[in-house]
């Protein structure tokens, strides 16, 4: 009689009938009192009408006759949560899932719950569970998506592509018509080093939104960091089309411009033309603080461990106190240990990652800020926006962007008169201020021995070597090489990038090195290694190559520092010169070149004289000490002081009367 009269009230119960099933599972437990069941089902008909404490009690009830039941502790945790009870919700769920590792609706719910909470990596793993049980189309789809998605972006601002790539993978394949999804896919992967992986993502996200600008930025700096500069130039050529007040993107594509321009004409033109474009309306004039020791405000996102953090640190730790007042404005959220060195030298640290570039304009300029000095350029996360805005009387650039900013703001960029010779400065919108010898002051980055002799004495081969971003791996870098290598009889050629860790672009990169004519056999590419032992892989090199268009810098300064010679060509532009600043100031001229033949014969001659190589490996290090010489940072700093106090001697805003 409770067998099938239970099953009426459950009849009832499934056709919407809640006071007829109640009535009829009342009865049930008149007649059976320990009739579990009933409990349990009249603890559903509270939750149905929205009262979850009457549920809970029902349920509970139901449990304390048949504890271990998956179904009463699954709809306890539903009327749990209802109530708030998040803890106790979740218990009820494991408890269901544990007795029932098959049970879609308790992962189901339990997906839910961690979803509310904020806690999508355990959202996505019972989504993961419950979708694996689900017969048919998983109702949560879009939730388990977005998890993915929410996660993988938490994961990428921790700063972990890989796992974010993956959980945007799992996304896509969940919700393949959200582009969303697909360009997060898309930036992780190139992110996590893996660019031309990343390729398929970008097709399918334009394939969903064919205008989207950012779409076309991002795939071009993934071309860039593959090796592709001149594909990377199209993608932003068609993002600032899309979205011609995209800063960011203009100066992405200057930047790619150094080594994808096929000439300095053609370079000025764009920088001239991107320049005029991130132009904006000054503010009221900058009046400066009028004191006695003026004021320097320096703006950088790279003081820390960072290219430009080692190349100021000189400055910073040798400057001449008394002579300025020095503010920082960092505009990163890393302080790390160079940030710390940084910040003893100078006056003032303004962390300022969090302020707009109107905001941070606003503070230098209440701040009576003398001159400004730029260390980005169009390199990342510049601030060119606060510089268009004017917040001082005289405004400089320096370090970060080989050449000119095309921006009308800055009285002067600071070079050097190999970099910028005599009539260079036609190319650029900036007077140029030369410095007296190079403009780079290197800091080696870890105390590593010279190894004791070079490798081609133990060899009897040459072993050439080029540690650098993809993105300057141009075409025309890879001729030059190939002319130089065909005359050496014995060689090996040893080319490290961070984006050769990945099998895809290692893979594209040696198709691309053979096709230049250089033999497959004698080829090795290493990926990133942590930089004490990076910088030990020069003891493995006999000779370094630069690139061309755009020259190495903090690369070949590693390479000299660990006693290699590094052989260039002087180019056409600021960015094709840095090499040969670097050699003349270490009185090596012989090893820069005017033409690729002229490489091709250094090249060749140094390799056949072991003994040269030899000498030189044990006296870079003292050059580089030298006064005037790289490692020089007081002799630096004294300079850079110079150009400085001369810059901030002239009327504030004269820049075209500046001396070029």
């Amino acid at each position: 009689m409770s067998a099938d009269a239970l099953a009426r009230a459950v009849a009832l119960h499934q056709a919407g009938q809640l006071d007829a099933a109640e009535a009829a599972y009342r009865a049930v437990l008149a007649a059976d009192p320990r009739e579990a069941h009933a409990m349990h089902y009249l603890g559903l008909v509270e939750l149905q009408r929205e009262r979850p404490e009457l549920a809970a009690a029902w349920i509970e009830q139901a449990l304390a006759l048949r504890p271990r039941e998956p179904a009463f502790l699954c709809n306890l945790g539903q009327a749990r949560r209802r109530l708030g009870q998040l803890d106790a919700a979740e218990t009820a769920y494991r408890g269901a899932v544990k007795r029932a590792p098959k049970m879609f609706q308790a992962w189901h719910n339990l997906a839910a719950l961690y979803e509310a909470r904020g806690d999508d990596a355990a959202a996505i793993e019972c989504f993961s569970r419950a979708r694996a049980l689900c017969d048919g189309p998983y109702p949560g789809d879009d939730d388990f998506a977005a998890a993915c998605r929410r996660h993988g972006h938490r994961l990428l601002a921790q700063g972990q592509p890989a796992p974010a790539a993956a959980l945007f993978a799992q996304a896509c394949e969940i919700a393949p018509a959200d582009a969303d999804g697909w360009r997060a896919l898309a930036s992780s992967t190139t992110l996590a080093g893996r660019p031309l992986a990343a390729m398929a993502a970008f097709e399918r996200a334009l394939a969903l939104c064919p205008d989207d600008a950012r779409l076309y930025n991002n795939r071009a700096n993934a071309w860039r960091d593959a090796g592709h500069p001149g594909r990377a130039m199209a993608d932003y050529a068609r993002a600032v089309e899309l979205d011609p007040a995209d800063r960011d993107t203009r100066s992405n594509l200057l930047f790619t411009a150094l080594s994808a321009a096929p000439d300095v004409a053609t370079l000025a033109a764009l920088q001239r033309e991107h320049g005029a474009a991130l132009t904006l309306p000054a503010g009221p004039p900058a009046v400066g603080s009028g004191e006695a020791r003026p004021r320097i405000g320096i703006v950088s996102a790279d003081l820390r461990a960072h290219p430009v953090g080692w190349f100021m640190l000189g400055w910073f730790e040798h400057r001449v106190r008394a002579a300025a007042h020095v503010t920082v404005y960092h505009g990163s959220a890393i302080d790390d240990a160079i940030s710390a060195r940084v910040r003893a030298g100078c006056d003032d640290w303004v962390a300022c990652a969090d302020l707009d570039d109107e905001a941070l304009a606003a503070r230098i300029r209440d701040d009576r800020i003398d001159l400004l000095i730029d260390l980005a350029g169009h390199t990342a996360d510049n601030r060119l926006g606060v510089f268009a805005r004017r917040p001082a009387p005289r405004q400089l650039g320096f370090l970060g962007y080989a050449g000119s900013t095309g921006l009308d703001c800055f009285d002067g960029r600071i070079a050097d008169a190999v970099t910028e010779p005599e009539g260079a400065a036609d190319w650029s919108s900036e007077p140029v201020l030369r410095l007296p010898g190079s403009y780079f002051c290197y800091t080696p980055p870890a105390d590593v021995p010279l190894a004791p002799a070079p490798p081609v004495a133990k060899n009897r081969f040459v072993t050439f070597g080029c540690a650098t971003q993809l993105g300057k791996l141009t075409e025309q870098t890879l001729a030059l090489w190939a002319e130089a290598l065909a005359g050496v009889p014995r060689y090996r050629l040893l080319l490290r990038s961070m984006a050769l860790g990945d099998p895809q672009v290692r893979a594209d990169v040696t198709e691309r090195i053979v096709a230049a004519g250089i033999d497959r056999s004698r080829l090795r590419l290493d990926g990133p290694l942590p930089l004490d032992r990076y910088l030990k892989t020069w003891r493995q090199v006999d000779i370094a190559l630069d690139t061309v268009p755009f020259n190495l810098a903090t690369q070949s300064c590693d390479a000299l520092w660990m006693g290699v010679p590094l052989v260039t060509l002087a180019g056409d532009r600021h960015a094709g010169r840095i090499g040969a600043s670097l050699l003349a100031a270490l009185g090596l001229g012989e090893l820069v070149a005017d033409s690729p033949a002229a490489f091709a014969a250094i090249c060749q001659r140094l390799a056949a004289a072991p003994t040269r190589i030899a000498a030189l490996r044990g006296s870079l290090r003292d050059r580089m000490r030298a006064a005037g010489g790289l490692a020089d940072p007081s002799g630096f700093a004294a300079r850079l002081d110079a150009v400085l106090a001369a810059a901030l001697s002239r009327p504030a805003g004269s820049g075209a009367a500046w001396s070029r």
